[in-house]
């Protein structure tokens, strides 16, 4: 609501469709969409660029990259790590599919749970 009587405000001091930034005409295909906006595209983008990093969670510098922190194979790290975890996980499956694996796979021989009877 306080967005709505700013451009109303804006309409009665002939700014509307201004951007406040740099003053150029905002676009009216902008407007239709936006009517509420105060910036030209080109200045929102400019605006969202400079911003984009204040909008990221502090805790993400201590996370970068993505789990290179997990697997510590180059180190003398003797506990229980992201790969030692990933093994573990991944005995109950993954979500490769046999052109995934490699090699000669052959479905000749479909495996058969222990509740069916071969055919």
């Amino acid at each position: 609501m306080h967005k709505i009587d700013d451009a109303l405000a804006r309409i009665e001091q002939g700014k509307y469709g201004f951007c406040e930034h740099c003053g150029r005409q905002i676009a009216n295909d902008r407007l239709a969409a936006i009517p509420e906006t105060t910036l030209c595209l080109d200045c929102e983008s400019e605006n969202e660029k400079e911003h984009d990093h204040e909008t990221r969670p502090i805790e993400e510098e201590l996370l970068s990259p993505p789990f290179c922190r997990t697997f510590r194979d180059d180190s003398d790290y003797a506990g229980t790590d992201g790969e030692d975890i990933w093994e573990e996980v991944a005995r109950y499956g993954t979500s490769e599919t046999a052109a995934d694996l490699g090699g000669k796979t052959y479905f000749d021989d479909p495996q058969i749970d222990g509740d069916e009877e071969p055919w």
